[in-house]
């Protein structure tokens, strides 16, 4: 699940699912916000091809005020879109890929030559696992940091915090870093350190 807040100060919004996490597949789908001069919204399956399916939805953007969009997808190719104003949850639009790919990639931005103010969040279930990289430290907020044996023993810390994100530890002083959620990721080359975050919705989703 997918929740994005965005005010922009020109027509339109694109929000790209792929099929791969560094944003560079030939397959993805295309979610286009207020084309049309902000009356359409258009989901394709692939950039710059015809609309796959568009529906007229007059004001869905807007100069002067945020606006909160749910986006949704299931492995079986069904897309939702859904606009939230106070506790009212009210349909955008939807479609579903009869050839539906898995998405483990999301990028954003705003269109020709707009510019906007996003505010996002993901939510997934957490299933227990984590993925890492190596000689790569997270330089963000830390909820704690301690001393363990080993990567595994950090990994339980994170593990049963909800607020965690994921943790840094350092294969030489074996110092543990808890990551604390709601943040920008932000990394770095660094010896000696790896980088962990959970996975999220089953293994298709994580933030290293």
């Amino acid at each position: 699940m997918f929740f994005g807040e965005y005010y922009q100060t020109h027509q339109e919004v694109n929000i790209n699912d792929q099929l791969l996490s560094d944003l560079d597949s030939p397959n993805f789908y295309e979610i286009v916000i207020g084309s049309n001069k902000g009356n359409n919204v258009i989901i394709r399956r692939k950039l710059r091809i015809a609309a796959v399916y568009a529906k007229e939805t007059p004001g869905i953007t807007s100069c002067t005020d945020f606006k909160k969009f749910v986006l949704t997808w299931s492995g079986d190719g069904h897309i939702q879109m859904n606009m939230m104003k106070g506790s009212i949850d009210k349909s955008v639009t939807s479609w579903t890929d009869l050839s539906p790919f898995n998405i483990t990639g999301i990028g954003i931005r705003t269109g020709w030559g707009s510019t906007g103010t996003w505010r996002i969040e993901f939510k997934g279930q957490f299933n227990g696992y984590f993925c890492g990289k190596f000689n790569l430290y997270g330089n963000m907020t830390l909820l704690r940091t301690t001393i363990v044996i080993n990567s595994v023993f950090c990994s339980t810390l994170c593990f049963s915090s909800g607020t965690c994100l994921g943790f840094n530890f350092n294969k030489n002083t074996n110092e543990c870093q808890l990551i604390a959620v709601g943040q920008v990721m932000t990394t770095y080359y660094q010896p000696d350190w790896e980088l962990y975050a959970k996975y999220l919705n089953g293994r298709s989703a994580c933030a290293v």
